[in-house]
């Protein structure tokens, strides 16, 4: 909006860099009184509300914009206006089905779709974030607009968004539900019927006061900074997000933010959150050892939780730290416990890992056993042949029947061994 506020010369661009080098290369020919006029619309609609919250200030500050323009002929000094707006309403017409046609288009209207209903839905979601009562559907955001844009196809409409400065001029007018865009609808085809010829002097100046005040309320310095402080990653994200979208456009903005967005998510699930369980001292709780002081561990039983699902992405990785924690022990486990009550889904792959490794461990003499499998975890387990490969009886309800039936076995095992009847050599 700056080359209307400013009455300078700027390219139609999305990409700052090229925006400010023009800025800088005109910045000699802001023209005075269109900007003098800008920032009288921005204080009226800015400090209007202040006045009553009823009060309708970007409506004030277009008649003030019109009556200055046509009271003291402001055109003649170079006061951009509006100009003449065409009068009536769209003939309707019938979408062309040549599927020559179909096919040349489709491929850039599904991605003007796809686009266009991320950003609507984005700056839905940063109107919710003021409005805590609003609830926000993206099933009906999405229908919303395949309705929207049926429509327009019968009078050759452009293709439909909600639009960041015109969701932002709405909101800032008040708006609390979509009846306000019947309104506005109403209010628009009524204007095109019999008062086109009002906005003529409408300075353009006034219309980007109105697009800045709207738009700055939804800038949200706020949010960046909680982010800093809680978390790291996530504020990375919307760095990258801003600076993309400001360097490279809004389109590649909202597919790079989106694309991270899915990195980091399967990053994380690659590196699941791992436990090495402890007992609470006189007690049949067990917790993270790293997280809580003076737990009982024994160099025999390794006690693991794996807090997410086990699959291709993440076995490696629950491998190497198993590894790692036998080889802390020094080879002295004789039993790995698994706790599966974290663990939300396996699939072919970590089926098939998790087979090998008990097999593998059996053989070099580490047992193995799990506890607190959740129902579906468990399906698949039984589906795979795991709970097989374990055994029946190597199966829990919780950790503490596991190290129960682990020391059960150890006491019959020493009283086989020192039984009368037992075999004796010399």
């Amino acid at each position: 909006q700056i080359k209307h506020l400013f009455r300078i010369n700027l390219p139609n661009s999305e990409h700052i860099q090229e925006m400010v080098v023009a800025i800088a290369q005109n910045i000699g020919d802001i023209h005075w009184l269109t900007f003098g006029i800008g920032v009288i619309g921005i204080i009226i609609i800015k400090y209007g509300k202040k006045i009553h919250k009823s009060f309708p200030a970007p409506l004030v500050a277009v008649i003030v914009g019109i009556a200055l323009v046509s009271g003291f002929d402001l055109t003649e000094q170079g006061v951009k206006i509006v100009g003449e707006v065409p009068s009536g309403l769209p003939t309707l017409s019938s979408p062309s089905f040549d599927m020559e046609i179909w096919n040349t288009l489709l491929p850039i209207a599904l991605t003007i779709s796809l686009v266009g209903f991320a950003e609507s839905f984005a700056v839905a979601k940063t109107i919710q974030s003021k409005h805590k009562n609003y609830k926000l559907d993206a099933n009906q955001e999405l229908i919303g607009l395949g309705m929207a844009n049926f429509g327009a196809a019968f009078f050759r409409g452009y293709p439909v968004t909600g639009g960041f400065s015109r969701t932002a001029v709405n909101n800032d007018a008040g708006a609390k539900t979509g009846l306000a865009s019947i309104f506005s609808a109403i209010l628009i085809v009524l204007t095109l019927l019999f008062f086109t010829g009002l906005f003529y002097n409408l300075p353009s100046a006034i219309l980007a006061a109105v697009v800045l005040v709207a738009v700055s309320g939804l800038i949200d310095y706020k949010e960046p900074i909680h982010l800093w402080h809680k978390d790291k990653s996530d504020f990375a994200m919307l760095i990258a997000t801003f600076v993309i979208t400001l360097t490279l456009g809004i389109e590649t903005g909202i597919i790079a933010g989106m694309v991270l967005s899915l990195i980091v998510v399967i990053y994380r699930a690659s590196r699941p959150h791992m436990a090495r369980l402890g007992r609470v001292p006189g007690t049949n709780i067990f917790r993270n050892v790293n997280r809580f002081k003076d737990l009982e561990e024994r160099d025999e039983l390794l006690m693991v939780r794996i807090d997410g699902p086990i699959y291709f992405a993440n076995i490696e990785f629950i491998k190497g730290k198993l590894d790692k924690w036998i080889a802390s022990k020094k080879d002295k486990v004789n039993m790995i416990v698994f706790n599966m009550e974290s663990v939300t889904n396996i699939d072919s792959t970590g089926a098939h890992a998790l087979n090998e490794w008990i097999l593998a461990w059996r053989k070099s003499g580490i047992d193995v056993c799990m506890s607190s499998i959740k129902g579906p975890v468990r399906d698949v387990l039984n589906r795979w042949g795991i709970l097989e490969c374990v055994g029946a009886d190597h199966v829990f309800l919780d950790d503490n029947s596991a190290v129960s039936a682990y020391d059960k076995d150890i006491d019959l095992e020493l009283l086989d061994k020192y039984s009368p009847y037992a075999t004796q050599t010399n």
